[in-house]
């Protein structure tokens, strides 16, 4: 199958049974789950290219070309074609052909912190000036560390940016204090690549200081992202904030709903566990607004938690009639790998709750444990660097209300 790279936005050609996906251009490891499928079955004529430009909707810098490593990624190659990498420079061209042209201006912030993403490029043109095209506008700022303002558009939905990139001048470095201040609105902070991601939005401030977002039209596969206009309005306003230092105007609800904000655990584990696969969907929605599906075959819910270590708990049911919930598995915050710096004080909190685990090594010479609890109703939670699941039974196939709820209980004492 071909799965998009969620920081360079490169094709991969993936295994479907990989869990972990490192992209042989960028070199980020991504969940496979996480990733947008572009083609369930990899095409006969698949050639990775020797070089990859990313895309401007992507966390990646779209200025700097990844050459292609072949044993980056085991079983993982990359997918081009001659249209698409025709696009990508068209989009560049335009942009950069545009900074030449002069009659630029220079916007200032009050203009930037007043501005609403919900235009094509000629209504925002209309606002800041600068040079558009169809789907992209350049905009020269009035800033002293930042140098240009770039969106695209896409095509199919051409009345909202999908993404926005921030250009920073040659000397200049991001102010002090920008990554903390994202960190309490983005749950969890930038990860180890400076980036943060949520079901399909995605958040990047480089190391020399440029920043860009964007917000995918659809999610993941087929996925169709409902909100994508008003989180990518959102995420500006927050990049606008809390890099750029201006206020802008956002509630704890908009970010709780639109960016993963994170709800109480006590109210996440109120959940019923007999809730039927056939219902599953509107009923968490229903009481978790900011709750995303993921690209499973069944239903699997990811809703946002108010926890330091813990980005979403996702709750999975299986693609068969008369399901009821099977399992529950905790993502940790910044980054796939994050659980590892928390796995002792997870082990310890979980032990006082459930009893002693069984304990096995995953990595004799490195230490690395893995934590195996029994459960009541034969239930089971796996620990690891990698993974904190609650599953049910084999014989039951479901979890019991008392069960989710101590497990609930359990990690919101974990901190």
């Amino acid at each position: 199958m071909i799965l998009e790279c969620s920081h360079c936005g490169a094709p991969l050609d993936v295994k479907e049974q990989s869990r972990l996906v490192r992209c042989t251009y960028c070199k980020v490891t991504t969940e496979r789950t996480r990733m947008r499928t572009l083609h369930p079955e990899r095409p006969m004529d698949f050639r990775p290219p020797a070089v990859w430009v990313p895309p401007v909707h992507v966390p990646a810098d779209s200025t700097v070309t990844l050459a292609y490593q072949k044993n980056a990624n085991s079983g993982a190659g990359c997918l081009v074609g001659v249209i698409l990498l025709s696009v990508v420079g068209v989009i560049a061209g335009v942009i950069f052909a545009s900074a030449k042209r002069g009659n630029l201006g220079g916007v200032g912030k009050t203009q930037l912190a007043a501005l609403k993403l919900d235009k094509g490029p000629g209504g925002i043109g209309d606002k800041l000036g600068g040079n558009v095209s169809a789907t992209s506008i350049y905009v020269k700022l009035d800033d002293p560390r930042y140098d240009y303002l770039s969106m695209s558009w896409d095509k199919e939905h051409p009345d909202a940016p999908t993404s926005f990139y921030f250009g920073i001048k040659k000397g200049q470095k991001a102010p002090t204090g920008a990554a903390d201040r994202l960190a309490t609105h983005l749950r969890g902070g930038l990860d180890k690549n400076h980036s943060w991601s949520w079901h399909g939005v995605h958040f990047s401030l480089g190391e020399d200081g440029h920043f860009n977002g964007s917000a995918r039209p659809i999610e993941s596969g087929t996925l169709e992202n409902k909100d994508w206009r008003k989180q990518i309005d959102l995420l500006y306003r927050v990049a606008v904030a809390d890099v750029l230092g201006v206020p802008t105007k956002f509630t704890e609800d908009e970010i709780r709903e639109l960016l993963a904000g994170g709800y109480p655990l006590a109210d996440v584990g109120k959940i019923d566990p007999q809730l039927a696969v056939d219902v599953a969907e509107s009923t968490v929605l229903e009481k978790f607004p900011g709750a995303r599906r993921d690209s499973g075959s069944g239903v699997e819910m990811d809703i946002p938690v108010d926890h330091p270590w813990l980005l979403s708990l996702e709750f999975q049911w299986p693609n068969e009639k008369g399901a009821v919930l099977q399992s529950v598995r905790a993502h940790p915050a910044g980054g796939y790998d994050q659980l590892g710096p928390h796995l002792g004080d997870f082990a310890r909190c979980l032990t006082k709750a459930f009893g002693a685990p069984k304990v096995s090594d995953t990595d004799y010479l490195k230490k690395k444990k893995a934590y195996d609890f029994k459960l009541p109703g034969e239930a089971t939670l796996y620990l690891n660097e990698y993974s904190l699941d609650l599953r049910a039974g084999w014989g039951t196939k479901k979890l019991d209300r008392q069960t989710l709820q101590a497990f609930t209980k359990a990690l919101d004492g974990c901190r």
